[in-house]
């Protein structure tokens, strides 16, 4: 693989990977009171998969925005105020 292609690759993994352990830890997060089969087996199970789904969607959701942000700070730290505005020439500037 080429160097210019293994960062990009590298990147999504890292952050699908971050992604699972947020979403492990939003699961855990959500049975944190009680034993999980306490939870699932005392409400329907159709409730029990959307309140889930939800918990875990907001805080993946969270964790996306913050991964944004930090995306866009560290472009401006890097490439400095030169790149605001310009959302096609961010690969045509020197490092």
């Amino acid at each position: 693989m080429q160097p210019d292609v293994i960062q990009p690759v590298q990147s999504v993994v890292v952050a699908i990977a971050l992604g699972s352990l947020v979403a492990a830890w939003a699961f855990q997060h959500f049975h944190a009171p009680d034993r999980t089969e306490d939870i699932r087996f005392s409400v329907p199970q159709q409730r029990y998969f959307v309140a889930v789904g939800i918990h875990i969607s907001i805080i993946l959701a969270v964790y996306a925005v913050l991964v944004l942000a930090l995306y866009q700070l560290v472009l401006l730290a890097t490439k400095g105020t030169d790149l605001i505005g310009c959302w096609t020439c961010s690969g045509d500037q020197p490092s």
